[in-house]
C-alpha cells in the first residue's frame, strides 16, 4: 500500500467510493457532488492524500484535512473514506498517520466530527487517542448530529521522515 497526493485523475475514483454509503446519502454527498468538492479543495491546496493498492488503478481511500481548519490555529480532518472492499486493511490507519504527521507539523491538535450513529468511527478514531470533546446537534444537516473529538500533539512529536507531501492550504 501507498500513501501519495491525491491528484485529478483520482478525483472521480476517490468520490465513486461514497457510492451507496447510506450515511454519505443521509449527507446529501454523491459521488458527482464530493468529486467537485474535491476539486476545489485540490485548486485550494488542502490536504489531500490517497491509499493505493498494489495493481490497483483507483485509490482505495482517501483522507481531506486542513493543517489549520478550527479557527486558523488546529489541524481539522474534513473526510476520511475507505472504500467498501476495503475495510481491515488498515487504509484508514495509514490515512490517519499520514494526515496527523502534516497536521501536527503545523498545529498543536487536530479536530473532527463523527455522526453519533457511527459507532465504528467512534471506536476507531477513541482507539487512535481521540477524545470526543463535544457534540453538535443538527450542525451539518438536520437531523444529523455530530460529536467533536480532538487529539493533541503527543509530547515530543517527531514527524516520520516519510510523508507524502501536498500543497498546503492557504
Amino acid at each position: 500500500m501507498r500513501i501519495e497526493p491525491m491528484g485529478a485523475a483520482d478525483l472521480a475514483g476517490a468520490a465513486a467510493l461514497v457510492a451507496g454509503h447510506e450515511l454519505f446519502a443521509r449527507y446529501g454527498l454523491t459521488p458527482s457532488g464530493l468529486a467537485a468538492r474535491l476539486y476545489a479543495a485540490l485548486v485550494n491546496g488542502d490536504g489531500l492524500l490517497v491509499a493505493r493498492l498494489a495493481g490497483v488503478a483507483a485509490p482505495a481511500g482517501f483522507v481531506w484535512f486542513l493543517e489549520r481548519g478550527t479557527f486558523y490555529h488546529s489541524g481539522y480532518v474534513r473526510l476520511l473514506v475507505v472504500g467498501r472492499g476495503y475495510t481491515g486493511l488498515g487504509i484508514g490507519s495509514r490515512l490517519m498517520d499520514a494526515a496527523e504527521a502534516h497536521i501536527f507539523r503545523a498545529a498543536p491538535d487536530v479536530f473532527l466530527l463523527v455522526n453519533t450513529e457511527n459507532h465504528g468511527a467512534q471506536r476507531f478514531y477513541e482507539a487512535r487517542g481521540y477524545r470526543r470533546v463535544g457534540r453538535l446537534d443538527g450542525y451539518a444537516a438536520p437531523g444529523l448530529d455530530e460529536y467533536v473529538y480532538r487529539k493533541r500533539r503527543p509530547v515530543g512529536f517527531s514527524a516520520p521522515d516519510v510523508v507524502p507531501e501536498h500543497r498546503p492550504a492557504r
